[in-house]
């Protein structure tokens, strides 16, 4: 306990210590008091100059207080005379008003800390020998989180976040985070701390056993002391507050989970309300991270956003090879941290500085992402390239929002249509006038969330027919661009529906694609992995896609 000591209460708070020291004499038991002196001048006076020479004895230090236009005679009776100190080093603060804010704190005061060593024989009539030793102390204050807002110079907003997943990346972003001065977190993982989590995770062995969202927040506690922190732990999946009223008050969603199960959640929950969700995850054998955040009204969301990443295989050739390594290593069961797979097993062969590297990126971007009110989507790339000179590449892309429709026979199906394919199906209809026209949709189908990404088209092959009634998509040099895709794209996207156009209705399918439809969907399900059956009819009026 602490309690202020001023003229006005001096003499009450003497009685109280008394009485403490009377029950110590009588082998009571009791508290130990100590009582510790600051001083300042009387008058409201700042002092622009400092004095170089450090008190290293009580006579020095009067000198130094007196520099300052500081009178400590009135503490030098009252520790000569009515001692009641239970230890013989005795605190003084010296406190000096400065023309400016001192560097590190909020207002103009400079604390300087000294500690006396006085015995009975050094108290004479009222004085103090001057020989007295005298100690100087550095002045500490417990680490505030608007201290730690002000160090740090790039601080996130403070906005209420549920950040799934503590484990070795979630762990190390929450530290970045927090230590920038986050106050509002909600932080979430069922899982507890195993002692080879050691190599990779932001806490130490003490932590051990605990669970790791909880283990996270009594790490900050102590990080700052006596503070209401407003960070928080919930030992269960996050997704069930992310779902719950609760979310109507959170401004951002991070899965740090690497989980497919919560990544398929939050791509299908509809009543997610937050306004911006973000994921990350490690790829490529721990040296790709990868990093997502959805647009305004979750367009692009975190599904559209991986999707149209693995849809650059074409432009972008480091890309390309990243996603042939993942199918390699996939074919090879080789232990890898493949897209969705974290890093938590005791074999994933990974660096802890590999994954400091991904996190202090992450958390340095999410720094300056909290603060915007509107966005596309976007996709941050942190590649390390681990040779002999281990140097990092970041990049960034923006993703425009993608155009969706539920499928007309079946609303539970969605369509989503990478930015500009509908364009030009639309521009295709135009330039074949009375006759129709079509093609091959590639992307990609997920049956748990049920939902049919189109990243691109193929034209019609040649050897396709076409009149105002009817549409045959023909086969020359078909197969050998959808397995080109297949190998650059390394088998993560490929074949997946038709197109075709009605320039004269109708508005929907005709018996002509009924009969396709079957023939399709007893050839799809002879299929290892079978696909759904998706065709778009392109009218002068509508666009309609089906799925069977």
């Amino acid at each position: 306990m602490v309690k202020v000591i001023t003229r006005e209460n001096y003499e009450e708070i003497n009685k109280e210590l008394q009485e403490a020291y009377k029950k110590e004499a009588e082998e009571l038991k009791t508290e130990h008091f100590h009582v510790g002196y600051i001083v300042w001048s009387k008058e409201n006076t700042i002092n622009p100059q400092y004095l170089i020479d450090i008190p290293q004895n009580f006579q020095e230090l009067k000198a130094f207080c007196n520099g300052y236009g500081i009178n400590i005679d009135e503490m030098e009776s009252k520790i000569s005379n009515a001692d009641i100190n239970y230890f013989k080093g005795i605190p003084v603060i010296v406190a000096i008003r400065r023309p400016n804010k001192v560097i590190g704190y909020d207002g103009d005061i400079e604390f300087s800390n000294y500690a006396m060593v006085v015995d009975n024989p050094d108290k004479i009539n009222g004085k103090i020998n001057e020989e007295v030793s005298v100690k100087l102390f550095s002045h500490n204050q417990p680490l505030s989180q608007k201290m730690a807002k002000m160090i740090s110079g790039i601080c996130p907003v403070n906005q209420l976040s549920l950040i799934m997943g503590c484990g070795a990346l979630g762990s190390k972003i929450v530290m970045h985070l927090a230590r920038a001065g986050q106050q509002k977190l909600l932080l979430s993982d069922p899982d507890v701390i195993s002692p080879h989590n050691m190599t990779r995770h932001a806490l130490l062995g003490e932590q051990v056993g605990l669970n790791k969202a909880t283990a996270l927040v009594n790490s900050l506690k102590m990080i700052f002391p006596n503070q209401e922190i407003g960070i928080s732990a919930i030992e269960k999946s996050g997704l069930i507050l992310a779902v719950s009223p609760i979310s109507d008050h959170l401004k951002w969603v991070f899965d740090f989970t690497a989980s497919e199960n919560v990544f398929n959640a939050l791509t299908n929950e509809e009543s997610l309300s937050v306004p911006n969700v973000c994921r990350a995850n490690i790829s490529d054998l721990g040296d790709l991270g990868i990093m997502t955040i959805e647009g305004d009204d979750r367009n692009p969301r975190i599904d559209d956003l991986q999707v149209y990443l693995h849809s650059l295989y074409d432009k972008n050739s480091k890309i390309q090879k990243w996603l042939k390594r993942e199918n390699k290593n996939a074919k090879n069961n080789s232990v890898s941290v493949n897209v969705g797979v974290g890093c938590n097993s005791e074999t994933t062969i990974l660096a802890d500085d590999i994954i400091s590297s991904h996190a202090s990126y992450f958390s340095a971007i999410i720094k300056r992402q909290m603060d915007k009110t509107s966005q596309k989507g976007k996709i941050f790339l942190n590649r390390i390239v681990d040779d002999e000179n281990f140097y990092i590449e970041t990049e960034s892309i923006e993703v425009e929002p993608f155009y969706v429709m539920p499928a007309e026979n079946d609303k539970t199906w969605s369509i989503r249509f990478k930015a500009g394919i509908v364009d030009r199906m639309i521009a295709q209809t135009k330039k074949a006038g009375n006759k129709e026209t079509g093609g091959v949709f590639i992307g990609v189908a997920n049956y748990k969330t049920k939902t049919v990404h189109v990243t691109e088209l193929i034209d019609a092959p040649p050897d396709s027919k076409a009149n105002a009634v009817c549409f045959f998509r023909g086969y020359k040099g078909l197969p050998e661009k959808i397995a080109s895709v297949r190998e650059k794209s390394g088998n993560q996207l490929g074949y997946i529906g038709e197109w075709h156009s009605h320039p004269h209705g109708p508005d929907g399918l005709s018996g002509t694609d009924m009969a396709t439809v079957a023939r399709f969907k007893s050839e799809f399900e002879k299929e290892i992995t079978p696909l759904p059956v998706f065709l778009t009819v392109v009218t002068p009026r509508y666009i309609l896609p089906f799925i069977f």
